[in-house]
């Protein structure tokens, strides 16, 4: 009978869950130029760079859309050879396509968990789990128009391919996600989990792509380059602006330390304290993963790969709050998995994971006022344009 009762009462909760999801979806669909400010920067980016003119200049992207902006596109410039698709059709339409294939990618990414990685997991566990954990990653996600959702389908579907022992589209599929963030090429070295004696290779060889795809970007589009080197200072977000990274966790720290702060030397400490923290974590980790190893749990590739999600967030100098979607399965796995306490020491990661709250920095309770500046700004600015190949843009 208690069996029963939790089952009724899971599948309310689940029942309610989704009717908000579903109240959630509409409203982003009837405000595509409220909401969804992220695809706003892909749009455009693609649009200004199919007019020849640099997405990288903010005032560009106010130029090819005639409104205002407050943020920067700062992703790799080949990616613009995918992002110039999107002005095919007018912005609102591709607001509301861009969501429908979000919503699209997230079951698909729910049905890659459960089948792969959590099968003795219950849909009714985790669902509500997948659409709030970490501060409503994935409402985030939905609601900025970020290509995260997108993103991780991407990485869960490199990582069944690593357990199917799978090494070419793995390889292939972390190259597309590290075009966009090259960090993510870091997922390359699960390579070596594998028990296969091709694996150094497959790594070598991935890790020679990346850099090529690196290179290629200076190559073949260097003033652009120079371009997205310039934006890259906008990456520096503090926990203001949802970046909860160990590195924005030292900075906030060290900044909030008003003596540190007058002598000026707050952020070579933070900088300290991020490369110390992040090289106890992968000490760590490691010897986590090598004892872990030597217990005779050498097939337990899905442990493995959660663990390194784990510590992958951890020593990220740059987290935003949606990529936090990255951890979901590792939450849900320590929900259904974990039931003893023998592998406690291989959980640090996750336990050391920043918390979404604002560490002791007064302005980070500012957010919503710093994007009405930022707006502002944006729209009191000379509009200043220039083309990326050299010539005058065309004139519209």
């Amino acid at each position: 009978m208690n069996k029963i009762i939790r089952n009724i009462l899971g599948a309310v909760i689940l029942l309610l869950v989704l009717v908000y999801f579903y109240h959630t979806l509409g409203v982003i669909w009837n405000h595509p130029r409220d909401l969804q400010w992220d695809f706003k920067i892909y749009y455009y980016a693609g649009k200004a760079y199919d007019q020849g003119l640099d997405p990288y200049v903010r005032d560009n992207l106010v130029q090819a859309s005639g409104k205002k902006f407050w943020l920067h596109f700062v992703y790799p410039p080949l990616t613009l050879a995918f992002l110039k698709f999107l002005p095919k059709v007018d912005f609102e339409t591709g607001c509301k396509i861009w969501l429908i294939f979000k919503v699209l990618s997230l079951a698909a990414l729910v049905f890659l968990w459960k089948r792969f990685f959590l099968r003795n997991t219950s849909l009714l566990l985790m669902i509500p789990i997948t659409l709030f954990a970490f501060d409503a990653a994935v409402f985030t996600d939905f609601k900025a128009g970020n290509i995260s959702v997108f993103e991780q389908l991407f990485v869960w579907s490199a990582l069944v391919a690593l357990l199917k022992n799978r090494k070419m589209p793995f390889v292939l599929l972390i190259l597309a996600c590290s075009m966009f963030k090259i960090s993510l090429a870091t997922f390359m070295f699960l390579l070596i989990a594998l028990e296969s004696p091709q694996k150094w290779r497959w790594l070598a060889a991935g890790l020679s792509c990346v850099a090529v795809i690196a290179a290629a970007n200076y190559f073949l589009m260097p003033q652009l380059f120079h371009s997205f080197m310039s934006n890259l200072q906008f990456l520096g977000e503090r926990a203001e602006n949802l970046n909860f990274s160990m590195l924005a966790f030292w900075e906030d720290f060290f900044t909030s330390i008003g003596f540190i702060k007058r002598l000026e030397i707050d952020m070579y400490l933070a900088y300290i304290g991020y490369a110390l923290t992040s090289i106890a974590v992968a000490f760590i980790s490691i010897q986590s993963y090598i004892r872990f190893r030597n217990r005779g749990d050498k097939n337990n590739i899905v442990f493995t790969i959660l663990f390194f999600c784990c510590t992958y967030a951890l020593i990220m100098p740059r987290l935003k709050n949606y990529s936090y979607i990255l951890l979901i399965p590792a939450l849900l796995y320590l929900f259904s998995y974990i039931k003893t306490q023998r592998f406690v020491y291989l959980l640090i990661p996750l336990v050391l994971i920043p918390v979404s709250t604002p560490l002791l920095e007064s302005r980070t309770v500012d957010s919503a006022c710093n994007e009405t500046a930022g707006m502002k700004i944006a729209a009191d600015s000379t509009v200043e344009t220039r083309g990326f190949a050299g010539d005058p843009p065309d004139g519209d």
